[in-house]
């Protein structure tokens, strides 16, 4: 393709934004009286259509010459026609192996948008996709005319290669087509018996991608897309040997953490190697500070599985996402999303767990002892919660065993809490009489206006504008990518409207006009400060913690107009989501369901991993506690 030729890729493209400015060339470098005589002109024409629909003038264009090209443009759709009559069964193959391969889509719309499905025979068509593969099977199936009339073709082609189950599992599993941005249109012949056939050949091929047979091996099963337990299985094991195969090359990408303790003051964190950060820890401070209060706030103020304001950090942010991460690769529409920033917290989470009970047992201090002492004596001398009780593991019990009891125990905190919230007490013979699963979305708490969830796309675009670095303001030529969005950029450096281009203004002028902006004195462009504060923890953390904000008066606006919902739970939504990921299935197809692994006995049998496993719980359990402490101190 011309360095020349013009690309449109959608209105929130920042690249759309660039080509807009190429449209004075356009008209220069193009008689638009003149027919088109080849398939490129007519692909770069349609997508000028596109641009123009946006109705943005550019900034290099004068009134006069927008206002030509718009008029001209008129008739760009029947000069488009008239080319693509020429196009038939002799040279339909060779005209869109002509077609640069940033137009191939759009071929496609052109394709089905001026009809050509009435001229090209299925004969022609089968070839067409024999030949090109099944990379432009996705865009062929978003046109349902397409699909219908080449319908024998596009199934025959599906089962003759079996790389075109990689857009089966996408089409049934991903998130990404659970969004509805796109409609695929399957054709009728493709029977979900074809479609398993289909996947299983190509497990059974040497060409497996293990995104596609991780997503497959975590699949719920439907009628549209019957996924047996067996196949699921062997997607595991192909994508198990894969990996292996990886790693034993030495490639791809490492990351961890080390945690130790030593002779240091407080704490020192070495980041040298950011995909192996260390930790080192303070022995003398532990030592001299081995009281069961102390063991309890280490969790808080030196592991920091908390924020300053009881959030959990051990659980997964969209705004922790890279642009990689969010864009590429494929994701379940029922998984636990999360990327490298989670799976390090937890490894550096669970390593400081382990290091932590293995140090404490130097001094004959177990750490579930100190959480029974939690319960039975903490809450009633501190608060006069009488009645909580929590039952430690056994000395010289399996790590199995040290598991499945503490999953036990956590279920019984959470039910005794939940009920001295509702009733203030705690009744032992109706507890022991009541029998209903935990479900962390109704575990209760103190205030029923504990946390706030937005609810408002005005409110969403702000954010988006002002905190992703995927905002259409965040870039500015003569500052660059110094900062990591538009409010922290404004924040240092001395801005005004005039230092933007063009299409950039209107954007800026909305979030002054709602006033998450204004100009100061020096006409430079500044946040508000109260608003910005919420909209950074909503964007950050994806929830508020609305008693930390109880003064602020945009938030509590935002509240009246029912714009931020509240709820009154001891576990946030990102907390929940978290829990139901490494505890059970029911919610997350990857989730690592902990508890019913050893509470129905499918747990593994590897002392090792159900080592492992305890930490995992064991921090969990330490994370509920905090939770808990901090009700009391708060809200009693």
């Amino acid at each position: 393709m011309s360095n020349d030729r013009i690309k449109y890729y959608g209105k929130n493209d920042l690249g759309t934004y660039h080509y807009l400015s190429r449209l004075r060339s356009f008209i220069d470098n193009n008689d638009l009286e003149q027919p088109i005589y080849d398939i490129d002109t007519a692909l770069e024409w349609h997508n000028v259509l596109k641009l123009l629909n946006l109705k943005i003038k550019p900034d290099n264009l004068t009134d006069d010459s927008y206002a030509y090209l718009q008029e001209k443009a008129k008739q760009f759709p029947r000069s488009i026609g008239i080319f693509l009559q020429t196009i038939n069964d002799d040279n339909f193959l060779q005209t869109f192996n002509s077609v640069d391969i940033l137009y191939k889509e759009n071929f496609i719309d052109l394709f089905n948008n001026y009809k050509l499905f009435e001229r090209i025979t299925n004969s022609a068509f089968s070839s067409f996709l024999h030949e090109n593969g099944s990379y432009i099977l996705p865009i062929i199936l978003q046109y349902k005319n397409i699909a219908d009339t080449y319908n024998e073709e596009i199934t025959e082609y599906m089962c003759y290669d079996c790389l075109c189950a990689e857009f089966l599992i996408d089409f049934h599993l991903s998130c990404r087509h659970s969004n509805k941005k796109n409609t695929y249109y399957l054709p009728d012949n493709l029977t979900p018996v074809l479609q398993i056939q289909i996947v299983n050949d190509y497990i059974n091929s040497e060409n497996c991608n293990p995104n596609y047979l991780q997503l497959l091996s975590a699949a719920k099963s439907s009628s549209k897309f019957p996924v047996s337990n067996e196949l699921r299985y062997k997607a595991y094991k192909m994508n198990e040997i894969i990996c292996k195969k990886l790693i034993s090359s030495k490639s791809g990408f490492y990351y961890g953490g080390e945690v130790t303790f030593g002779n240091c003051i407080d704490v020192e964190k070495d980041s040298s190697n950011p995909a192996m950060p260390k930790y080192t820890y303070s022995k003398t401070w532990l030592e001299e500070n081995l009281d069961y209060p102390t063991i309890l706030n280490n969790l808080i103020y030196l592991f920091e599985f908390v924020d300053s304001k009881m959030n959990s950090t051990f659980v997964s942010r969209k705004s922790d996402l890279s642009i990689m991460e969010s864009t590429l690769g494929i994701k379940g529409r029922t998984e636990y999303i999360h990327g490298i920033v989670f799976s390090q917290k937890n490894i550096i989470s669970l390593l400081q767990t382990a290091a932590y009970v293995k140090e404490l047992s130097l001094h004959d201090i177990n750490l579930e002892d100190v959480i029974a002492w939690f319960f039975k004596d903490y809450l009633s001398f501190e608060f006069n919660a009488d009645g909580f009780y929590f039952s430690p593991s056994s000395e010289g019990t399996t790590y199995k065993e040290k598991c499945r009891n503490l999953l036990i125990e956590m279920d019984s905190m959470l039910k005794q809490f939940n009920m001295f919230v509702t009733s203030r007490y705690i009744d032992r013979e109706f507890f022991e009489f009541a029998s209903e699963p935990i479900v962390f979305s109704q575990i209760k708490s103190f205030n029923e206006q504990k946390y706030g969830y937005l609810e408002d796309k005005e409110v969403n675009d702000a954010i988006f504008a002002l905190f992703s670095d995927q905002s259409t303001i965040h870039y500015v030529e003569k500052i660059g990518s110094k900062y990591p969005n538009f409010l922290q950029m404004i924040l240092h450096e001395n801005l005004k409207t005039t230092d933007f281009k063009e299409y950039q203004v209107p954007a800026i002028n909305k979030l002054i006009y709602t006033k998450y902006l204004y100009l100061n004195g020096n006409g430079y462009i500044k946040p508000n400060i109260e608003k910005a504060l919420i909209l950074r923890d909503i964007y950050h953390d994806e929830v508020i913690r609305v008693d930390c904000y109880k003064s602020n008066t945009y938030l509590n606006a935002l509240i009246d107009e029912q714009k931020v919902v509240t709820a009154g739970t001891l576990f946030s939504k990102p907390e929940q989501e978290y829990l139901d990921y490494m505890l059970n299935m029911h919610k997350f197809s990857n989730g690592l369901d902990l508890r019913n692994k050893y509470c129905h006995g499918n747990n593994p049998i590897d002392e090792n991993v159900s080592e492992n496993n305890y930490y995992q719980i064991l921090k969990i359990i330490c994370l509920v506690i905090i939770k808990i402490n901090d009700e009391f101190c708060k809200y009693c």
